[in-house]
């Protein structure tokens, strides 16, 4: 898990979605909405991986992340 920083503006974050990866297929994305799920396959999978490395970018690495887990009033 990884802590996106403070007033940062991040779009990818307007629905809950997981990227999953299998040993045997490509890709799939599960999107949750309101009304439902909707799944994305390999070939629709690329504004995903996108998203990974923009919040990857603005995101505190996993070590700072776990120290502001530990102990939250950390800034």
């Amino acid at each position: 898990m990884r802590i996106v920083r403070d007033n940062v503006p991040v779009g990818a974050l307007l629905h809950n979605w997981q990227r999953l990866t299998f040993p045997n297929a490509g890709p799939i994305v599960n999107v949750e909405a309101v009304e439902g799920r909707f799944y994305f396959h390999a070939a629709r999978t690329d504004v995903f991986d996108r998203q990974i490395t923009a919040l990857s970018d603005l995101a505190y690495s996993a070590e700072e992340s776990s120290a502001l887990l530990r102990h939250p009033t950390i800034t």
